[in-house]
């Protein structure tokens, strides 16, 4: 097994202390471990998100997934992991209207706080998306 095997199968296994999976994201953070997410600067622990969980993408990411795996996070921690996978997945209707917005709405504070040309790219497909329903 390779040193990069090695660490995602820290990152997946329960029985490892929270320390040993701090440990593990940062070494994969330092070697810049790639995703398919090619213009995002992703966070180290959002990187870890991807590989502890098995995904190429955070939009691939429930919300059962992300509640699961982000209950282990500092609140600092979490709320970065939560805005860069909320870049690319919107909250539920119920939520939404909760909040006082649409769908439209949502994607539109997105794309005009996006950090990258990616995430605007797909805040704007997304805006086009739920308009035409």
């Amino acid at each position: 097994m390779d040193r990069t095997a090695a660490l995602e199968q820290v990152l997946r296994d329960p029985t490892r202390s929270e320390k040993d999976k701090d440990i593990a994201r940062a070494v994969l953070g330092a070697a810049h471990v790639s995703t398919t997410v090619p213009y995002q600067e992703l966070s180290v622990d959002s990187k870890s998100m991807l590989l502890a969980l098995g995904k190429n993408h955070l939009s691939e990411i429930t919300e059962n997934e992300f509640a699961l795996y982000a209950q282990h996070f500092s609140h600092s921690q979490k709320h970065e992991l939560c805005r860069q996978w909320r870049e690319w997945v919107c909250p539920d209707d119920e939520f939404l209207a909760l909040i006082g917005l649409t769908r439209t709405g949502y994607w539109q504070i997105i794309r005009e706080r996006a950090k990258s040309d990616d995430v605007r790219t797909h805040a704007l497909t997304e805006i086009r998306s739920s308009i035409r329903r």
